[in-house]
């Protein structure tokens, strides 16, 4: 028999703070998300995860789907978003990611996601790394990936898992996702993982996991995210997946 592990309800967060698991969700005010208000009312569909029998992962269909939609709107046509309630947005099929230089108001490289000169999320509301990624290793609509069965937030909503420690927690509890490396900062441990194998990123700053990506391989040495949009097939912005900021660790999964 499947042994069943259940996790609590996280809350949605911005980029720069991603979902982190609670055990008593009325005591955490931080996140100005709404799935914290959506798992009170009970309208996430995955509110705990279970172990399944293992799938066998289609690795050259998830790094073909995420090389093909690393700076598009996923084929589910939705961009998860911290500052909706949902926390989501509905996007049309052609909606692309446009890379912006740092200016006045927003001092990093960003994107913004737009529709022909519409535009349809900004840079602050953007928070899709998570949703990408389960696109990306799971079974998104209109699309073919990586086969694996993510559980799904919203029944009506973005295809599988929005928030990034809730994804690592699904991962960790099934049979054919192997946590190899955990909040280490050696580099060099990249030789453990795969093109097509996941990282997830340890802030500790916020005690959480933060961001998520999809190993591309060499030589490259890249990753497939959204928010910031990025992959093997863009020359503007380093591609290496290393984050070298003192307080940041990875963590690798090796998908089979």
């Amino acid at each position: 028999m499947t042994t069943k592990k259940k996790y609590p309800a996280p809350i949605s967060k911005k980029q720069t703070g991603h979902a982190t698991p609670r055990k008593k969700p009325a005591q955490t005010t931080k996140s100005k998300a709404p799935e914290k208000t959506l798992a009170k009312k009970g309208q996430l569909q995955s509110l705990f995860f279970e172990a399944t029998t293992a799938v066998a992962y289609n690795r050259v269909g998830a790094l073909a789907y995420a090389r093909n939609n690393w700076n598009k709107v996923a084929t589910d046509l939705f961009i998860a978003s911290s500052n909706h309630n949902p926390p989501f947005v509905s996007a049309p099929a052609n909606t692309v990611f446009v890379h912006r230089p740092p200016d006045g108001s927003i001092p990093v490289h960003h994107d913004d996601a737009m529709s022909g000169s519409q535009l349809v999320l900004d840079w602050n509301g953007t928070d899709d790394c998570t949703h990408f990624l389960s696109c990306c290793i799971g079974k998104p609509p209109n699309g073919t990936a990586g086969g694996l069965s993510v559980p799904q937030d919203f029944p009506t909503g973005p295809y599988g898992v929005i928030a990034c420690q809730r994804l690592f927690d699904w991962l960790k509890s099934q049979p054919n996702a192997k946590l190899v490396v955990e909040k280490k900062s050696d580099p060099t441990l990249i030789s453990q993982i795969s093109a097509g194998d996941l990282i997830f990123y340890w802030n500790a700053s916020l005690g959480r996991y933060h961001h998520a990506g999809m190993f591309l391989g060499s030589p490259s040495y890249a990753i497939a995210c959204h928010t910031y949009s990025r992959s093997d097939a863009h020359d503007k912005w380093p591609m290496h997946w290393f984050d070298s900021a003192p307080d940041r660790t990875f963590s690798f999964f090796k998908l089979s």
